[in-house]
């Protein structure tokens, strides 16, 4: 969930989107975009649903046109399995929570059970080795739970794209996370901040590091970057 901080910075976001920015290296007025948002799309950590509650459903909710985007979580979205954060809740209780939010037309019927919808290791075969361990280990660091493997990854970020190409919708919002937001673009992104992309510029196939260079580049994000990012792009 979302710290003290990061509620701050989810009403700082609520803000972006309600006034002109007087930024003059800003090309998007945000708030003159609100009216074309046709989809948003949300990872289902319940960080990046509280972002979406505070920073932009209130302006759609408050709203007096009839012009309401479908609102729609996908797994897809979620963040590379680092640390326990990156564990999710159970869906029906994230459909309790967030109501205005749809978690069944983004979840795979089988690759997305309820109860267990992020990535977990494969434990189906008790000859299969352990993932190996790509987060900082060997000076007393000890995890409770499994990390994403890259491959693992690459694979689910591939997912995304292809399930965000394949969206008849032409202006999308979509609220994710560091890792996410930096493999299919490239760049980093501070907390809550938005731009605006041409699908064209998003890459299916990452950066085209070594897996060894992706995990070196995503544990210095995770240390230098709280874990939530947000992006908007134009499919």
């Amino acid at each position: 969930k979302l710290s003290s901080r990061g509620i701050q910075e989810a009403k700082q976001l609520h803000q972006k989107f309600a006034q002109p920015s007087s930024d003059q290296d800003e090309p998007h007025q945000l708030h003159q975009i609100l009216p074309e948002v046709e989809l948003i799309v949300v990872s289902p950590l319940q960080r990046a649903l509280q972002t979406l509650e505070i920073g932009l459903y209130s302006h759609f909710k408050n709203s007096r046109s009839p012009h309401q985007p479908a609102i729609v979580a996908t797994p897809y979205a979620s963040e590379r399995v680092y640390l326990t954060s990156d564990v999710g809740s159970h869906i029906h209780e994230l459909q309790e929570k967030y109501q205005f939010v749809d978690f069944e037309s983004g979840f795979h019927p089988t690759y997305h059970p309820p109860h267990e919808w992020w990535w977990t290791p494969d434990i189906s075969s008790v000859d299969k080795a352990p993932p190996r361990e790509w987060r900082p280990f060997g000076q007393g660091q000890k995890y409770v739970n499994a990390g994403e493997p890259e491959r693992s990854f690459h694979r689910r970020m591939q997912k995304l794209y292809d399930w965000l190409d394949s969206r008849k919708e032409q202006t999308i919002v979509l609220i994710s996370h560091w890792g996410v937001i930096q493999y299919l673009s490239g760049h980093d992104f501070q907390n809550c901040e938005v731009k605006v992309m041409p699908f064209a510029k998003l890459r299916r196939h990452g950066s085209g590091l070594t897996a060894e260079e992706m995990d070196s580049i995503f544990i210095k994000g995770e240390r230098s970057i709280p874990a939530l990012k947000n992006d908007e792009e134009i499919q």
